[in-house]
């Protein structure tokens, strides 16, 4: 078959534009992964043990991997001021942090607030010993409490609550919830702050020796949020995944939900501003 100058070069014209198209769009999907091709660094508050707390997360860590098609790496920190000091330097790329960090984490660093669990209110608690005595706060007056250190619900919420009602206490700071129930199952203390989630999760044997004394009301729930400077596509597919997880009602995706989570739905930055009214 012959080909004349004129189709020839016009064949080149239609193999350069076709090259061109397909080459732009390798650059920007090289582009729009980039910025995570060391993995994306997802900090959670260690409100439990580093183990615990890589049980509780591998799922939901593999499910992100698995929908953004994204490497992720879990970490967390030996305490809750070691993890402070590293989301408040910005180290962390999606993070999942208390109301009260969150507000610090938005307004110190810009961290923005993309998803947050449906229906879910944050409940703080005060435990005490499942034979002990005290039947109210007011007969906490003057005894030793264990707190988890900065945590919101666990120690701030039932702090201001002791303080409204002129109880005075003696604060002892623990590294994790955990360490707190331990503490007043083995006697050390007469009662700890806590959470409802980290309470129900505690081991049967510590569970078995502690009783609820007092309740919160409801507050707004942990959020997930990502760094300020966070690829906008990155973003949406890290929330696509989040918004995925637990909203199956397969018995596969049940198991996998060891956090226990009902489903997640979009979050904005305004629904933390009843914590910011708290705390400013």
């Amino acid at each position: 078959m012959k080909f004349s100058c004129y189709s020839i070069h016009r064949l080149h014209v239609r193999l350069t534009y076709s090259l061109a198209v397909l080459f732009g769009v390798f650059l920007t999907s090289v582009a729009a992964a980039e910025p995570l091709t060391s993995g994306l660094k997802v900090g959670v508050i260690p409100q439990q043990s580093a183990k615990k707390i890589r049980h509780s997360w591998t799922p939901l860590i593999e499910h992100i991997e698995s929908v953004s098609g994204y490497p992720v790496a879990l970490e967390t920190a030996p305490d809750i001021p070691t993890f402070e000091k590293r989301l408040f330097s910005g180290h962390y790329d999606l993070i999942y942090v208390n109301p009260k960090l969150y507000v610090e984490a938005n307004k110190r660093v810009g961290y923005r607030a993309i998803a947050k669990e449906k229906n879910k209110k944050l409940t703080g608690i005060i435990i005490v010993a499942k034979d002990s005595k005290i039947k109210s706060l007011s007969e906490l007056e003057g005894k030793e409490i264990a707190f988890p250190k900065s945590a919101f619900a666990a120690s701030v919420i039932p702090r201001l609550n002791l303080e409204k009602q002129n109880i005075q206490y003696v604060p002892k700071f623990m590294a994790t919830h955990d360490q707190g129930y331990a503490m007043v199952a083995n006697g050390n203390y007469v009662a700890a702050g806590g959470v409802l989630r980290t309470f129900e999760k505690v081991t049967e044997r510590v569970k078995s020796k502690l009783r609820i004394l007092w309740k919160s009301s409801g507050m707004a729930p942990h959020s997930f949020a990502v760094h300020p400077s966070m690829d906008k596509i990155v973003s949406e597919r890290i929330q696509e995944a989040l918004l995925s997880f637990a909203s199956s009602e397969t018995a596969a995706t049940k198991k996998a939900n060891k956090l226990g989570f009902n489903a997640l739905i979009k979050a904005d930055n305004h629904d933390w501003d009843d914590i910011r009214k708290l705390i400013d």
